[in-house]
């Protein structure tokens, strides 16, 4: 069984091309050899095309395969019809052109919410995609998941899960530091999401699989004072066998409460790549190798619902 990491990220110059033509954030710049990326709630950050080459993320792998995904945080997904549309067509068109090691999420168009949204991801889905990455904010609270709930019974329907990541940041600027909103805005839209899903979308879609990046901000933690508030799904969440938490951005301390909140079999190796570094190993920091490897093989293979991880390209 190969190893997989589920959470990396890759910059098209054909997406960043497509945000070169907006004039206002999200878009991109090209200056210094690099894209600059200008965001309406964080701080600007650079691309460098270096680590977006698809030959060298595969050459540079640490695992068998790899996942990867737009980055949701910019808000690609929420754009203007025409701007998002375009944005979507030039990522699937480069993930024709990925390597064997590398796989890819699907996004989908926010502007086109019901069975329009749920159409592309067929399409994406047939085509390759391993399911869709939904922007957490998608689930903010119960009452908005019921836009997102048509695309999410077409990837149930499909067989393939959807991957829970952090989307634009609402409670910042610019000019705020660069951890500000992953530290709060993203963990917070994480815990939301979890709670929503498991009160508004699992009972609808019960053979849906769903992977939560960076653990779901910690929100299994949370399972005893929701259902000290009433919530009759909490507790129920922490034995979903088809609810799985990706372990990027955390360190030993995390993957440890989370494993005792939900079993180690329901972590699955994430790296958010290369935003973190691929050389992080908390669970093997927390439990040891033989437990790093369950993590990089059974779990994510289940979760992605591959009984074998396609054959790879000879070295």
């Amino acid at each position: 069984m190969r190893s997989v990491d589920v959470h990396q990220h890759l910059w098209p110059e054909a997406v960043l091309r497509v945000l070169e033509r907006r004039s206002a954030p999200p878009r991109a710049r090209w200056q210094d050899y690099r894209w600059r990326i200008e965001l309406p709630g964080e701080p600007a950050f650079d691309v460098d095309p270096r680590d977006h080459d698809p030959e060298e993320l595969a050459n540079g792998l640490t695992v068998d395969r790899a996942l990867v995904a737009l980055s949701s945080p910019v808000g690609l997904e929420a754009l203007p019809a025409r701007d998002t549309l375009a944005v979507i067509a030039a990522w699937q068109e480069a993930t024709t052109q990925l390597p064997p090691e590398l796989g890819w999420w699907a996004a989908t168009p926010e502007a086109l919410a019901g069975e329009g949204e749920a159409e592309l991801a067929r399409e994406a889905i047939a085509a390759g995609a391993a399911g869709v990455c939904l922007p957490a904010n998608r689930l903010a609270t119960p009452r908005r998941a019921g836009g997102a709930l048509p695309l999410l019974d077409a990837v149930a329907d499909a067989g393939a899960p959807v991957f829970v990541h952090p989307g634009p940041a609402t409670n910042g600027g610019p000019g705020d530091p660069a951890w500000w909103s992953p530290a709060t805005d993203y963990v917070a839209q994480q815990h939301a999401a979890w709670h929503t899903f498991h009160h508004a979308i699992r009972p609808q879609l019960p053979t849906l699989r769903a992977i939560f990046a960076g653990l779901a901000g910690l929100a299994p933690l949370q399972a005893e004072r929701a259902a000290a508030k009433q919530s009759p799904n909490a507790e129920h969440a922490l034995a979903d066998p088809l609810t799985f938490y990706d372990t990027s951005s955390y360190g030993p301390r995390a993957v440890r409460a989370i494993a005792t909140a939900v079993g180690i079999g329901q972590l699955v190796h994430g790296t958010d790549y290369p935003v973190h570094s691929q050389g992080q190993d908390p669970v093997g920091q927390a439990f040891g190798e033989g437990f790093a490897q369950l993590v990089k093989t059974s779990s994510p293979n289940r979760a992605l619902g591959y009984t074998w991880v396609p054959a790879l390209k000879s070295a």
